[in-house]
């Protein structure tokens, strides 16, 4: 079994001592170029000619979440407790609905949601000019309503498309400028509807009459999402959002 190995005994006394073939090759081996030297206790790749393995990539994970509005408008019975328009959540025949945000940014906050699948603004052209018209018309009635209301009586809102929506299937904001909630957590949360980058329904219909397409510089609204926080009645810069909030208490 030592010549299949490559190996030989060192001495007669030593026979059992043995030796990497690297180190000590026995003379088979170089008799017999189809036997191939065993070699013991190395790491990695010897062989230049083998390339190493490359290293296994993690598939990249799809944000499922972003289907959240699309499974609603899918799956409108099975999530009826979301709805405020229809209130039944029987969308046949209706051009769009009116949902409540799972994760509210303020004590009142509602999304207008087209009922047919339109996933991006590049979707959109100018045979949606009357359905977006229509998203602005009921946001605004929502907001007449909530106005009746002892709640939302002394509330004042704001109406609008994120310029980088996170979620797919277009949606329009209607939330209460309070931005009283759990969840608004951070500088991104704040500057969404409080910057250039909640954009007013009558700058997409208004791009669609003109060009037949909506068309917003990701990187210029980018670079708004991220700038410093700000109170939108003084304009003073206020770096952390309990801060912010604090000071908007104290009026």
């Amino acid at each position: 079994i030592l010549p299949m190995l490559g190996l030989r005994r060192v001495s007669p006394i030593g026979a059992k001592f043995l030796r990497p073939v690297s180190y000590f090759p026995s003379r088979k081996v170089f008799q017999n170029p189809t036997i191939q030297p065993v070699r013991l206790f190395c790491g990695g790749n010897d062989d230049p000619e083998t390339p190493e393995k490359p290293a296994k990539q993690q598939p990249k994970k799809y944000d499922y979440w972003k289907l959240g509005f699309i499974n609603l408008i899918r799956n409108p019975k099975d999530n009826k407790h979301f709805f405020y328009r229809p209130a039944d959540a029987d969308i046949e025949g209706h051009n769009v609905c009116v949902v409540y945000d799972r994760k509210p940014k303020a004590k009142k906050h509602f999304l207008i949601l087209p009922t047919m699948l339109i996933q991006h603004y590049k979707n959109l052209n100018e045979t949606h000019i009357e359905l977006l018209q229509e998203m602005r018309d009921v946001a605004h009635q929502v907001v007449k309503e909530q106005k009746e209301t002892e709640e939302g009586k002394d509330m004042t809102f704001k109406i609008g498309f994120q310029a980088i929506p996170g979620m797919l299937q277009i949606h329009l904001h209607v939330v209460s400028d309070d931005f009283d909630s759990i969840y608004m957590k951070n500088k991104r949360h704040w500057n969404t509807f409080n910057t250039e980058f909640f954009v007013s329904p009558d700058l997409l219909i208004d791009q669609l009459k003109k060009q037949g397409h909506v068309q917003l510089d990701e990187v210029h609204y980018n670079t708004i999402i991220k700038q410093p926080l700000a109170c939108p009645h003084c304009k003073v810069k206020i770096p952390r959002l309990p801060d912010l909030m604090t000071h908007l208490s104290q009026g």
